[in-house]
């Protein structure tokens, strides 16, 4: 399976090179870059014309969202039906996400820089290049492999658009002012709308998902690098402990642990900058689908099957898929954190106790258990401050959608 998915990876790098996507074998995160140009969300060229073609697709790419809402909310104005009134509210909801989850990457762009700087460099190492590099590459492949995932459902939507388009109803359909008299020229019309339209509309739904996942994947490698890498200066402090004068251990000990806390330090510092967009991210997703999911099955349910349905049940899916994938990342780092205080506990009884000594003794012990405790704390992710994100949230959450698609049947319309 392994070599599979290599094979398949690489085949893509070779035809995105061929596009003359330069450094594209070199970069984690290239397949995130263009699933965030596909979204009108960001792009640098030093290339003027570039640039400005850029930002005329940006503009188009945000306008865009006003064609399904003024669409929406002819359809309430002029059936007045309950239906018609979710399916509104559905687009809006999934537009403000899309908002807010933009504005979030907007603002915290030089925090991406930042995160993926510190992933790129590299900085943590072990005696075991081969180890180092797996580690990187099973990073890498999650990262292409979750922006892949969302590309294929873009490909799965475009197959299925021009089925949509060649049924006029009134959920994927044009404003008036977009349509005519001709049945034939709005089913094109809708079918080049669907075609220019599914691809922005999933990639700047998606786009925040993709962009965290390969963060906190990144990370996490670098972490598991890093547990390695202690585990070995255990070791190594150990063996020095027991053949070296006591001075000379404690001289070169303390050099060696102060680079190991700078990389921790280093390592905790983008930890939690990671986790406070995963809280950012997750707030907006699981609110979100807290409204949509039970709302779209109770569309299915009402409406009954048609062209239609794929689409929305394609939705439905992958909004359960990447609530619970979210919850998943939030407990990303427990066991390689886990590890790390163990391999603490381990080295404050292996150095050996001297009256001599008792002033770095001690400040070891204190040292050590501060950075257990902010290890510790980097474990646990929040939403809205209060809430901790865990699969026990995305079991509430299909709850909750139960719970709503139940209140719509019972109020009986």
């Amino acid at each position: 399976m392994g070599s599979f998915v290599t094979v398949f990876l690489n085949r893509w790098k070779f035809l995105l090179n061929r596009l003359c996507l330069k450094g594209f074998e070199d970069d984690p995160f290239a397949f995130v870059d263009i699933i965030s140009i596909i979204g009108g969300i960001y792009y640098k060229s030093e290339n003027a014309w570039k640039q400005r073609v850029w930002k005329i697709y940006r503009i188009f790419a945000s306008i865009h969202f006003l064609i399904p809402l003024l669409y929406s909310i002819e359809n309430v104005l002029k059936d007045t039906d309950i239906v018609s009134l979710i399916w509104c509210g559905i687009v809006i909801c999934v537009g403000l996400s899309i908002c807010v989850n933009e504005i979030i990457l907007r603002r915290s762009y030089k925090t991406l820089l930042e995160i993926r700087k510190f992933i790129n460099d590299k900085s943590n190492a072990t005696s075991e290049p081969q180890f180092d590099s797996s580690i990187r590459n099973v990073f890498s492949q999650i990262s292409q492999i979750a922006s892949l995932t969302v590309i294929a459902m873009i490909i799965v939507d475009e197959i299925l658009s021009p089925v949509v388009a060649m049924h006029e109803d009134r959920y994927f359909g044009l404003p008036r002012f977009l349509s005519t008299s001709s049945s034939i020229a709005n089913g094109m019309t809708r079918f080049v709308y669907l075609v220019v339209f599914i691809p922005i509309w999933i990639s700047k739904v998606f786009n925040a998902t993709v962009e965290i996942t390969a963060l906190i994947v990144g990370c996490r490698s670098e972490l598991k690098i890093f547990t390695k890498g202690f585990e070995e200066f255990l070791d190594d402090t150990r063996e020095q402990a027991d053949t070296l004068p006591r001075e000379v251990f404690w001289k070169f000990f303390k050099i060696k642990l102060r680079f190991q806390i700078e990389l921790h330090v280093s390592l905790v510092n983008t930890q939690r900058m990671v986790n406070e967009l995963l809280s950012q991210f997750f707030m907006v997703t699981y609110y979100r689908d807290v409204i949509v999911i039970g709302s779209m099955i109770f569309i299915i349910l009402s409406e009954g099957f048609s062209a239609r349905s794929g689409v929305i049940v394609l939705s439905i899916l992958t909004f359960f898929a990447e609530c619970w994938w979210l919850s998943m990342l939030s407990e990303f780092f427990d066991d390689s954190t886990e590890t790390i205080e163990e391999l603490m506990d381990d080295l404050m009884v292996t150095i050996p106790y001297s009256k001599e000594n008792h002033s770095d003794y001690q400040q070891l012990r204190t040292t050590l258990t501060v950075i257990k405790m902010n290890a510790h704390e980097c474990t646990s992710v929040k939403y809205a401050g209060v809430f901790f994100i865990s699969i026990e949230t995305f079991s509430q959450l299909v709850d909750i959608s139960y719970s709503v698609l139940t209140f719509l049947l019972n109020i009986g319309v």
